[in-house]
């Protein structure tokens, strides 16, 4: 009976003195080389010195004693299967998506020139003892009066961009015109006009050192008449 006793290299693996019986079907010898890897005999990719091993005939392989039998496959373990839910790309997400992904603060949309608004709006956001004033405030609502309505706009944009959503300035915008009628000018086509930003700065400055009291402190001593003055504020000695 031709039984000879070979090697088996699997990758950074070798395996002496393996038996293999050439009166047999090459399935027993798969069989084996499963038994010691874990490799499925589906997934066996056996080469001998002459050639690759059929499923079914050991012809024109030379096998003899001690001769190095590479094995090639990977354990069903150590296969790649495909996530439950697949990778969503950068370039494949939303707006949404990607503001969540990246951890980013939400924003405001922009209608149309009307960017500086919405970069007056968030810069004052970033003084926090502003933002809570602004987010603080009550007023009888929008239409009364058009300054209340302003800061009761900031107020409702604020309130979304906290909770990292962005916001659609419409009624943020029409206040701002409503109170400041010049703001409302539009150009060619009916679009609104460019604007600056620092003149939109200045009057939501006024109108907010009207509306907003000052926040009190403890042990505090200088009086002060808003909360404009209060962290805006200055003077020279």
């Amino acid at each position: 009976m031709p039984v000879y006793s070979v090697k088996v290299k699997w990758g950074k693996e070798t395996y002496p003195d393996v038996e293999l019986n050439t009166d047999e079907e090459p399935a027993l010898f798969k069989a084996q080389l499963f038994a010691l890897t874990g490799v499925t005999p589906d997934r066996q990719k056996i080469m001998v010195k002459g050639g690759i091993l059929k499923d079914n005939s050991w012809k024109g392989l030379t096998i003899k004693d001690g001769i190095m039998v590479m094995l090639m496959g990977t354990k069903e373990e150590d296969i790649a299967t495909e996530p439950a839910k697949k990778p969503l790309f950068v370039e494949d997400m939303s707006e949404a998506e990607l503001a969540s992904a990246m951890d980013m603060p939400g924003g405001l949309e922009n209608l149309g020139n009307t960017c500086y608004i919405n970069a007056t709006v968030q810069c004052l956001k970033s003084v926090p003892e502003l933002k809570n004033s602004i987010i603080d405030f009550t007023s009888e609502g929008f239409g009364f009066e058009p300054t209340s309505g302003v800061v009761s706009a900031m107020k409702d944009v604020y309130s979304r961009l906290d909770k990292n959503n962005n916001a659609h300035p419409m009624l943020l915008v029409t206040q701002i015109m409503s109170a400041f009628p010049r703001f409302a000018e539009r150009g060619e086509g009916g679009h609104f006009a460019q604007q600056d930003a620092n003149e939109l700065f200045l009057e939501l400055m006024t109108v907010l050192k009207q509306k907003l009291p000052p926040i009190k402190a403890e042990n505090q001593i200088k009086t002060y008449s808003s909360v404009i003055d209060q962290y805006f504020g200055g003077s020279f000695n």
